[in-house]
């Protein structure tokens, strides 16, 4: 093994007043102590990174500083920077995630973003990528919804929780596994939990 050096670099996504150094031992005695080199994305001018061939720095433009006014352009190029920089279809999608969900746009800002930066050409270029990565996207938060609420009513009601499993499974609208999933954590009882399926739309 060549490695004589390593340099530890911590990456904060929020800001904060953060400690600077790790140690780990008991009160007489100190058997390892780090300190590391800090990135405060924060405290990062997100334009300077718009165009930015490291993919990360595309990634994480939505954890570094800028205007609300800026908003909609740094998300922009943040996902411009996925589309460009990383050809698996499955990375776009696990990508593209991440920046949905530190950017938190709202739905104002969605459809804003959509006049702003999609021109009819754009949509021709893009869309084909962007409808394969959505269908993606939708179903892979709908199997794991699943999966989840495969285990939950067991944890939460025991054996009397598998009853209701049938009905859980055979939901294919993701709103209302979400809803589902609240639902389950206030519920008493598996019956609590049909009598709420049974309406329609689920209302917690």
């Amino acid at each position: 093994m060549k490695t004589d050096r390593v340099v530890p670099v911590v990456i904060f996504l929020r800001p904060g007043t953060h400690r600077s150094d790790l140690i780990l031992g008991a009160d007489a005695c100190a058997y390892l102590e780090f300190r590391y080199v800090a990135c405060n994305l924060a405290r990062l001018p997100a334009k300077r990174y718009y165009e930015s061939s490291n993919i990360v720095a595309r990634l994480n433009l939505p954890n570094m500083a800028y205007s609300p006014e800026d908003r909609l352009e740094m998300y922009w190029a943040a996902q411009t920077g996925v589309n460009r920089l990383e050809d698996s279809l499955e990375k776009q999608r696990k990508y593209a995630d991440f920046i949905d969900f530190y950017a938190d746009l709202s739905e104002d800002e969605v459809v804003c973003y959509r006049m702003r930066y999609f021109s009819e050409k754009e949509e021709n270029f893009m869309g084909f990528m962007n409808v394969l990565r959505e269908e993606g996207r939708q179903e892979g938060i709908h199997q794991t919804l699943i999966e989840y609420l495969g285990v939950f009513p067991d944890i939460k009601f025991g054996f009397e929780g598998l009853t209701i499993l049938p009905q859980l499974m055979a939901v294919k609208d993701i709103q209302q596994l979400k809803q589902l999933i609240q639902v389950i954590k206030l519920a008493k009882t598996p019956n609590d939990v049909l009598s709420i399926l049974d309406k329609k739309p689920i209302v917690v």
